[in-house]
C-alpha cells in the first residue's frame, strides 16, 4: 500500500516538471484620462514597479509601447503618440541595459461603441531576456514549425 502511494507521488511530481512553461505579466496596460497624455502618480508608480520586477527578475530583452487612438482623429493620434513618449521617458530612466524601445500604433478604434474606451489605453510589453537564451523554463522552449 505504501509502495503504491510513493509510486503515485513520484509520477505526480514528475508530471509537473514536464508541464509546459507559461510566462505571465508580459504586458502592462495604462488607462489615461480622456484626451490627456499625463500618466499621473498612480499609473507612473505601477509602471515603475512592473518594469523593475522584470528588469531585476529574469531581465528584459525587448520593450514595446503601443497606444490606441480614435479613427480619423488627428488630435487623438497626436495624444496617443504623446502618451507613448511619456511612458518611454519613465522606461528609459529605468532601462539599465539600454534595451531599445519600439513604438507601435494600435488599430484605431471608433469614437463611439463598445471599443471606444480603448482610445484611452496604452500598453507596455516586454519580452524576457531569457527567451533569447532559451532559459526561461526548466526545460528548453522549442519552436514549433508552422504546418
Amino acid at each position: 500500500m505504501i509502495r503504491s502511494y510513493i509510486v503515485f507521488l513520484l509520477l505526480l511530481i514528475s508530471s509537473f516538471s514536464a508541464a509546459p512553461c507559461s510566462i505571465r505579466g508580459l504586458e502592462h496596460e495604462i488607462e489615461f484620462e480622456s484626451q490627456s497624455a499625463a500618466l499621473g502618480t498612480k499609473n507612473a508608480l505601477a509602471l515603475v514597479e512592473w518594469f523593475i520586477k522584470w528588469r531585476d527578475g529574469v531581465g528584459v530583452g525587448d520593450i514595446s509601447i503601443s497606444a490606441y487612438s480614435v479613427e480619423n482623429d488627428r488630435r487623438s493620434l497626436a495624444v496617443s503618440h504623446e502618451r507613448m513618449n511619456n511612458i518611454a521617458k519613465i522606461i528609459n530612466k529605468l532601462n539599465k541595459n539600454n534595451v531599445p524601445v519600439k513604438f507601435r500604433d494600435r488599430a484605431p478604434v471608433p469614437a463611439r461603441g463598445p471599443f471606444a474606451f480603448l482610445s484611452n489605453r496604452a500598453v507596455v510589453a516586454v519580452q524576457p531576456a531569457c527567451l533569447k537564451t532559451n532559459t526561461c523554463c526548466s526545460q528548453p522552449i522549442t519552436q514549433q514549425d508552422s504546418p
